[in-house]
C-alpha cells in the first residue's frame, strides 16, 4: 500500500511506500486448497453416506453418496440441520442429544452403531444404520 505522508520539500510533495513479500501466504493457500479437494475427493470416494456437522447440527461438509441416498443437492444441505435427515421421532431428539453431549461430556450416541429411520427428500423413510464420531479440531 501507499501512505500519504504530509511532507513537503519545497514544492516537492513526498510519499511513502512499503512492500510486503505475499510468496509464502500464497504458498500456504495453495497449500490449503490442495488439501481441501483431496479431503472433498476421499469423502466423495466413500460409498457411505458422510456428513460432518458442527456442535449445533448443522451441516457443514456432506459427500456424494449422502446426496443420492437422501435426494438433496450439497447445496441444499450446507448450512441446515442434520435434522432434515433424521425421520421419525428422532428428528426432534437430535438437537436434544447434542445439547446434551455439549453441556456433559456425556456420549450416548458418539462411538456407537445405532440403527433408525432417516427421511428421502420425498418424505420416503429410509432404514439406516448411524455411527457417529467426534473430531476434535483445536490446534
Amino acid at each position: 500500500g501507499v501512505v500519504e505522508v504530509d511532507t513537503f520539500v519545497g514544492d516537492t510533495r513526498l510519499f511513502t511506500g512499503y512492500v510486503h513479500d505475499l510468496t509464502e501466504r500464497k504458498q500456504r493457500e495453495d497449500a490449503i486448497r490442495v488439501r481441501e479437494r483431496l479431503l472433498e475427493g476421499i469423502l466423495d470416494a466413500s460409498l457411505d453416506p458422510l456428513f460432518q456437522i458442527n456442535q449445533h447440527g448443522i451441516i457443514q461438509t456432506c459427500n456424494s453418496a449422502a446426496t443420492r441416498l437422501f435426494g438433496w443437492t450439497r447445496n441444499e444441505f450446507l448450512g441446515n440441520n442434520i435434522s432434515m435427515v433424521v425421520g421419525g421421532e428422532q428428528s426432534g431428539h437430535h438437537d436434544q442429544y447434542l445439547r446434551n453431549y455439549m453441556g456433559t461430556g456425556v456420549a450416548k450416541i458418539i462411538g456407537k452403531r445405532r440403527q433408525l429411520v432417516a427421511q428421502h427428500k420425498n418424505g420416503e423413510a429410509i432404514d439406516i444404520e448411524l455411527s457417529v464420531v467426534e473430531i476434535e479440531t483445536d490446534v
